[in-house]
């Protein structure tokens, strides 16, 4: 029984191991056949609209009494076919090809391009004799028809292109100009224009002929593919790709954080904003965009809360150098600095469904005012809990300032003391004051007091 038990907790864990590994193959896996049908047919690009797919854009974000702060983004187009979709195009290019029944056909014909490109390498100058040749041995001086078929449409681009320049400028003989001497004896040939030309030679070139036709015929029916071929890619990557208005991006900018004491903190604003263009038309990037507008502010307060105490006494030693004190011994120095809860500064605005519009047409530049109050503040927070001491003597006197400070957003807490001892050393006598300040916490709903601008320039594109 212990065995059988046994087994059955191993075939258990066996099961549960194959379940999780077939659950991490992916759904849909290509099969050999279908892996050499994209690696031969797989376009070098899918198609793309004419001109830039990439603009520059930014978003500007001011608050009053500091400096602007641009984020840098794009509005690109984005998105691209899997390997299962782009084999679903090339299968469907292949049915609607006359001359194709398969992806099977127009492989094989990638593949004669490929042995014929590198097999048919030779020389203008032997280009040249092959042509001399034929022309000689036809008993004409202009042909474009040879072993029953007509020349293709070759092009430049093709390797025999000099071959076919010379071929193309004679007039079209329809038909078929037999070119056979059927000599009686290998060698025997024929004496043309004072070279004697041998049957085997004139076999060897025109079999170099023939495969000049094939590839020329293989290459004709690709083109014809690959044009269904990037239609039907296109159809597929409307569906696949859109216009993109993405400001992904960070700065970090030291701004004034408070007034007494006056400190600046680096302040570090984060954009997350995806918004999409609504029509699907991938042609250009006009029209009307909607998403997430997202941008975060955090404060760097670590110097603020270790340097707090520093902060305070050159405040107040600004104060007593204004007032005339000049003396060493006149000027506060700090004490200590206690912080009892790292600070925190913190704000995100977001809009869910943010509408903008660019439909005056490429070569603008747009400059977007989007509306604080239609965000929402969704995350907000301030925390401040410490206490910095300072001191200032001289032989007679000394004078010790106790600086408390709790700003709670959290707990609605907002309180100030500060606590003041002064020691006359001659006497003894001690004095104390204290000043607090334990007001409601006052909710700052920091969108009166910013701007937030969206530029896009679509005047010109962006390089890479």
């Amino acid at each position: 029984m212990k065995r059988n038990h046994f087994l059955r907790i191993l075939t258990s864990v066996a099961l549960a191991s194959l379940m999780m590994i077939l659950a991490a193959l992916p759904a849909f896996a290509l099969t050999p056949h279908e892996q050499a049908w994209l690696s031969r047919l797989r376009p070098a690009s899918l198609p793309k609209p004419n001109g830039a797919t990439s603009f520059p854009a930014e978003l500007q974000f001011a608050v009053t009494g500091q400096t602007p702060v641009t984020l840098k983004g794009k509005c690109s187009l984005e998105g691209e076919l899997t390997d299962e979709e782009l084999l679903d195009a090339i299968k469907k290019a292949a049915a609607e090809h006359d001359e194709y029944k398969n992806a099977d056909d127009a492989s094989d014909d990638a593949v004669t391009v490929e042995k014929l490109s590198g097999k048919l390498k030779f020389s203008p100058e032997d280009q040249k004799r092959i042509v001399s040749n034929w022309l000689s041995l036809a008993g004409v001086d202009k042909i474009v028809a040879l072993l029953g078929g007509k020349i293709p449409d070759y092009g430049k681009a093709d390797v025999v292109g000099v071959v076919t320049e010379m071929i193309l400028k004679g007039d079209v003989i329809k038909g078929l100009k037999t070119l056979n001497p059927k000599p009686s004896a290998p060698g025997v040939g024929t004496v043309i224009s004072g070279a004697f030309i041998t049957w085997d030679e004139f076999k060897r070139d025109q079999e170099r002929f023939q495969d000049i036709v094939e590839l020329a015929n293989a290459r004709a029916r690709l083109r014809r593919y690959n044009t269904i071929l990037n239609r039907l890619l296109k159809e597929q990557m409307k569906d696949r790709t859109a216009w993109v208005i993405r400001i992904e991006d960070q700065v970090s900018v030291s701004q004034n954080y408070r007034k007494t004491p006056d400190i600046d903190v680096p302040y570090i604003y984060t954009s997350e904003t995806v918004l999409k263009k609504k029509d699907g038309n991938m042609e250009n990037p006009v029209g009307v965009y909607e998403g997430e507008f997202k941008l975060k502010v955090d404060l760097e307060l670590s110097d603020y809360d270790a340097n707090f105490h520093k902060y305070l006494a050159e405040q107040l030693n600004d104060v007593l150098r204004k007032a005339g004190y000049s003396a060493t011994s006149a000027l506060w120095k700090p004490v200590s600095q206690t912080v009892n809860h790292p600070s925190v500064n913190e704000m995100t605005l977001k809009g869910e469904n943010v509408y903008v519009s660019l439909e005056n047409g490429l070569g603008q530049v747009y400059e977007l005012t989007l509306d604080p109050w239609k965000l929402d503040v969704t995350r907000y927070k301030v925390l401040h809990d410490m206490v910095s001491v300072i001191r200032k003597e001289n032989d007679a006197v000394s004078e010790t300032l106790t600086w408390t400070e709790i700003h709670d957003s959290e707990s609605r807490t907002a309180y100030h003391q500060d606590y003041t001892v002064i020691v006359n050393k001659l006497t003894g006598e001690k004095s104390e004051t204290t000043n607090t300040d334990d007001d409601p916490y006052a909710d700052g709903d920091m969108r009166g007091l910013i701007g937030v601008r969206l530029i896009v320039d679509l005047s010109s594109g962006l390089v890479g």
